[in-house]
């Protein structure tokens, strides 16, 4: 399979593991010769198109969240920070001029949770109700639900939330 093909099954953004899951590392070594796919950082790769946000996102190991992943999700948002919002796990250490071109949240993450190095649906819509002021969140939400996002999930997401900000996500 062509190694652009085998980038975009991931979400444009990808570990050389899972570009040589698809291809033989050869070819990922002549993609990148020909420009086809970009390495971010030791292991860690994108297409020439990946936004800059997600770019960032990836090669930092951490994932686009909040208002950056609603707009991927295709949401509207009331404000779009000057920084991209990445989460990373809580024991990833950043570079200063890494922290410095984002804004940097910080959590544990499942499988279910992630989606193309971006936090799933289901995650951002939570976070976002749980950490941005109402008026942000609120708007991100009405979007996700005109958008198809289904008023019964959303519903059930915010009634089982726990923890930090679970009480203003109801």
């Amino acid at each position: 399979m062509p190694v652009a093909d085998v980038l975009a099954l991931w979400g444009v953004v990808a570990t050389r593991r899972q570009l040589i899951a698809g291809t033989p590392h050869v070819e990922v070594d002549h993609a990148h010769a020909a420009g086809e796919v970009i390495v971010l950082a030791c292991g860690r790769y994108a297409a020439p198109d990946a936004g800059s946000a997600l770019r960032d996102a990836h090669e930092m190991s951490a994932l686009l969240s909040l208002r950056h992943a609603a707009l991927h999700w295709g949401w509207a948002v009331k404000v779009i920070p000057d920084r991209p919002d990445v989460t990373a796990p809580r024991n990833r250490r950043l570079s200063v001029s890494q922290s410095a071109r984002v804004s940097v949240h910080r959590a544990t993450f499942h499988a279910g949770d992630v989606s193309a190095g971006v936090t799933s649906q289901e995650h951002t819509l939570v976070d976002c109700l749980r950490t941005l002021p109402e008026d942000e969140a609120l708007a991100i939400a009405d979007s996700a639900l005109r958008e198809g996002f289904l008023a019964g999930r959303l519903a059930s997401l915010v009634r089982d939330a726990r923890g930090p900000g679970a009480r203003q996500a109801r």
